[in-house]
């Protein structure tokens, strides 16, 4: 129940301060050598590395700040202690999962396939994905244990392609969209007024 109340703040307090990476000049993207795409908020120009790369610390911020709009405006919806904290983790796992793709300072994990912070949050948002699948079978609603079983499919079908590295780093970010795409078809089902 507290982390229900602490999670929507905490989305955006993380929106709020992403924009330190912007002062302190860290955590940015890959560079853009386009000269159509160099303004603000696609690129940002980073005097000490020589050029303009993707901004990604607004990127994520945008991210956090709809996360908290989610978390916020379906806080009524949840039926459940936990519910708001499971959506928080498995929305923002899934922001994190597409934008570190996206950096150039990150930590890669020793396969070299993938971002440490990605790999974090794949397992993540796989986690909790389970734990709403299984809180579905649990729901008497036959629609709810058939989008279970779906979702559980497809999640673990990317999730495996991830991991064991067969996807470009295009479809990664697919990956991660896909985790978002779930979760909003879920929010739409609690809106419908089916429960997860």
């Amino acid at each position: 129940m507290l982390g229900d109340c602490i999670c929507p703040g905490l989305a955006l307090a993380q929106a709020i301060g992403r924009w330190g990476n912007f002062f302190n000049m860290e955590a940015y993207g890959l560079p853009i050598t386009e000269p159509a795409l160099q303004f603000f908020p696609i690129a940002v120009n980073i005097p000490s590395d020589g050029g303009w790369h993707m901004a990604t610390f607004f990127y994520e911020s945008v991210w956090d700040a709809g996360v908290f709009l989610v978390l916020w405006l379906t806080r009524r919806k949840h039926h459940r202690d936990g519910d708001g904290l499971l959506w928080y983790l498995l929305l923002y796992g899934s922001g994190r999962l597409l934008i570190e793709g996206l950096r150039m300072d990150s930590l890669m994990s020793p396969g070299g396939g993938l971002r440490v912070s990605q790999l974090l949050s794949l397992l993540l948002c796989l986690a909790v994905c389970l734990v709403l699948i299984g809180r579905g079978f649990r729901n008497a609603d036959r629609s709810a244990k058939g989008v279970s079983c779906l979702a559980l499919a497809v999640m673990l079908a990317l999730g495996g392609l991830l991991l064991f590295g067969e996807l470009s780093i295009g479809l990664r970010e697919l990956c991660g969209a896909g985790y978002a795409l779930t979760g909003c078809l879920t929010a739409f089902r609690w809106r419908k007024g089916v429960p997860a």
